[in-house]
């Protein structure tokens, strides 16, 4: 699958924007003289997962979802000592919802 730098950039801004009113940030390179790049992915129940770091560390499998929220899992949050805050019933699929918090 090939992304244009255009494409990159706005999914790696959707990817970095946090829950709070920070404004996100997209840092991506391609080589010299390259307008696409490859981004290597998994299909698994016809979902794309990719390999992602966060602040360093990882990988861990995400789902790469342009439309969708920036969502770790809490046991990730919480082995990255990422402070969490604002408590709050996140909906699923279903009628279930699950907690979440907001972190930067």
């Amino acid at each position: 699958m090939a992304f244009t730098r255009r494409q990159c950039l706005a999914t790696l801004a959707a990817l970095g924007a946090s829950a709070s009113s920070a404004p996100a940030r997209a840092r991506i390179s391609l080589l010299a003289g390259r307008d696409h790049s490859r981004l290597p992915f998994r299909l698994i129940d016809n979902r794309l997962f990719v390999d992602a770091e966060v602040n360093g560390r990882g990988p861990w499998a995400m789902v790469f979802d342009s439309g969708g929220a920036n969502i770790l899992d809490l046991p990730v949050a919480e082995r990255l000592g990422l402070p969490l805050r604002d408590r709050f019933e996140m909906p699923g699929a279903g009628d279930t919802t699950l907690p979440a918090w907001r972190t930067h």
